[in-house]
């Protein structure tokens, strides 16, 4: 089809494939946004759980009766310093300077620590990023992470001041459970984090397939049969060549032929 009037139909056809085809471009890239903020809600999530892996080891040893307490006081300043790792974790942004954990408010740094003693407050929403990603098929492609954010900051200061205290007790009998259910609701979070991104991921790969086959039918519709084409062009060369023949023929001929 070189213009509308050469098959009004298939005209109505392609411009029906290219629309479809926008659309699901559309798809694939909404799809692609999700993957990105998962594979960085990932990173986050692991640099968190190391974290709370570290303190967990930290105060196991505090948590000996033979530690000093110089060794105790230098464990505390340690998870001092992993907690404000975690807030920063807790604060990551993508490469638009979008903040993962806001919410729908990524422009807003989500985590502050304030206060003596600080208290971790979360200034985001609990809004989703709802990406159309196929055909009635809407994902999403956030995370809210606060709760748990919040529970592991409360965890580590815990750890600190026991530490710093020489509260071996309850270092054994409330600290490092806090820091197995820190960890234990972070891991949760991943655990998300991977199902969504395996979603995601399939739902681009049948955009992407979906795009190919568009393209295809749009193809099809517009581009003339090459084998054809030749075809028709031979045979119009053997006629233009005859008809050559002929005429070199008829040129020959004179009036008197024409007479007999």
């Amino acid at each position: 089809i070189r213009q509308p009037s050469d098959d009004p139909l298939g005209t109505l056809d392609v411009l029906s494939f290219r629309r479809a085809k926008a659309v699901t471009m559309t798809h694939a890239a909404n799809a692609d946004v999700g993957i990105r903020n998962m594979k960085l809600a990932e990173n986050a999530l692991g640099g968190m759980d190391e974290i709370v892996k570290r303190a967990r080891v930290l105060v196991t040893h505090g948590a000996n009766a033979p530690t000093t307490q110089d060794a105790r006081n230098a464990m505390a300043a340690e998870i001092r310093t992993l907690r404000e790792r975690l807030v920063g974790l807790a604060n990551s942004q993508d490469g638009f300077g979008r903040y993962l954990f806001a919410g729908t408010e990524v422009m807003t740094k989500p985590f502050e620590e304030a206060g003596d003693p600080p208290v971790l407050t979360y200034a985001g929403d609990d809004g989703k990023l709802l990406l159309d990603v196929g055909p009635g098929t809407v994902m999403e492609g956030n995370l809210l992470v606060d709760q748990q954010v919040i529970a592991a900051h409360a965890a580590l200061y815990d750890a600190e001041q026991r530490l710093l205290s020489g509260d071996v007790a309850g270092l054994s009998g409330v600290t490092l459970q806090l820091l197995q259910d820190a960890g234990t609701a972070i891991n949760m979070l991943r655990g998300e984090v991977g199902h969504r991104q395996k979603q995601l991921e399939s739902a681009q790969q049948i955009a992407q397939r979906r795009t190919d086959d568009f393209t295809k039918a749009i193809s099809d519709k517009e581009d003339a049969d090459m084998t054809q084409v030749v075809t028709d062009l031979s045979a119009a060369q053997a006629a233009y060549q005859a008809s050559l023949a002929s005429f070199a023929v008829v040129g020959r001929l004179s009036l008197l032929d024409y007479l007999r």
